[in-house]
């Protein structure tokens, strides 16, 4: 039987949990910011603040945020633009705006210009985490609790299960940059069996949401490759599956 401590480890990493959840707040309120920050990360959230729109898009290029938090009051009244800006730079994150006019027409500005949702600017307690945890996307488990648990009473040896996960970094490392070339170079082809390999690879570990985040990339012929922030946040999601395992299979 598995260890019951490493299987409740196991069930508690998710994308959407908050400890593994890292939020962006755009805000130029610096004691706004920093109240949210010390609230939601008491709460378990990773939260980046910065003060205007270029830090939010320099920010946001590391595409690791789950959710973007932009004040619409901003300096030199960028606000309400940015949610757009963010969009064309990630159009898979998700933004919340948090508006001061709790109007009907506020909201639809705020929709139209991007974001998929808006609210009125709450204290930076429990509202704001409220609107945190409603506005999460619902993510899939970051490992397959199951089979990393039987892999674990399947393989005792703290010296065998070292080697199995350098053989799995290495190859799944490999099979990445492979299909990075391809992507670089158009071969569609080749990027489809890059990414067949690799998720059949990340599948038999258990990195169920890594293996979920290819098969949602669905590389055919008529369809268009992956853009750089879809790329670049797979990418990320890969380490982060290899990072977990290494914690839960040490």
């Amino acid at each position: 039987m598995a260890d019951s401590r490493h299987a409740s480890a196991i069930s508690d990493m998710s994308v959407s949990d908050s400890r593994n959840t890292d939020v962006l707040l755009v805000s130029g309120n610096r004691t706004y910011a920093s109240a949210a920050r010390l609230a939601l990360g008491a709460l378990g959230y990773r939260v980046t603040t910065v003060a205007d729109g270029a830090s939010a898009l320099a920010a946001a290029r590391d595409a690791r945020f789950a959710l973007l938090l932009v004040d619409e009051r901003l300096p030199e009244g960028e606000g309400p633009q940015l949610p757009g800006k963010l969009r064309a730079q990630l159009p898979d994150v998700h933004i919340v705006v948090l508006v001061a006019e709790t109007s009907t027409a506020a909201i639809s500005d705020a929709l139209r210009a991007g974001a998929h949702a808006a609210y009125p600017k709450p204290p930076a307690g429990p509202g704001l985490a409220a609107i945190v945890r409603r506005e999460l996307p619902e993510g899939t488990p970051l490992l397959d609790d199951a089979l990393v648990a039987e892999l674990r009473a399947a393989i005792t040896n703290p010296d065998a299960r070292d080697a199995l996960l350098t053989r799995f970094e290495t190859e799944v490392h490999s099979l990445w940059s492979a299909a990075h070339e391809a992507l670089a170079s158009g071969q569609v082809e080749v990027l489809a069996a890059c990414l067949h390999r690799l998720r059949g690879a990340t599948a038999g570990m258990g990195a169920l949401a890594f293996e979920r985040r290819l098969a949602a990339l669905a590389i055919r012929a008529d369809q268009p490759l992956p853009d750089g922030a879809r790329w670049k946040a797979c990418h990320a999601l890969l380490e982060q599956s290899i990072a977990a395992l290494h914690k839960v299979l040490a």
